[in-house]
């Protein structure tokens, strides 16, 4: 079950942002360790996002439909470069 590295990335020191995908093809973005919760046995998870509205419910998920978990590898926005310089 996938779950449990669910856990195991949740609780990585250093933590490292990662994303969750379900069997339906639904990802979830991991930013912070704050934002997850995962039940001991991994079968049982509470994903806290931007889509909760403020809401402290979160979304509820099963261990078990968990199709994979990776790092999260995010794009720059910024128009600039890796290694460029400022103000030339």
């Amino acid at each position: 079950m996938l779950g449990t590295l669910v856990k195991d990335y949740a609780h990585a020191a250093p933590f490292m942002p990662f994303v969750i995908e379900m069997t339906d093809g639904r990802r979830f973005p991991i930013r912070h360790p704050d934002f997850i919760s995962v039940s001991p046995r991994g079968g049982s998870l509470v994903v806290y996002g931007p889509e909760d509205n403020g809401i402290d419910g979160g979304t509820h998920l099963s261990g078990l439909l968990v199709a994979s978990v990776r790092p999260l590898i995010e794009r720059q926005s910024s128009g600039a470069h890796p290694g460029s310089q400022l103000g030339r």
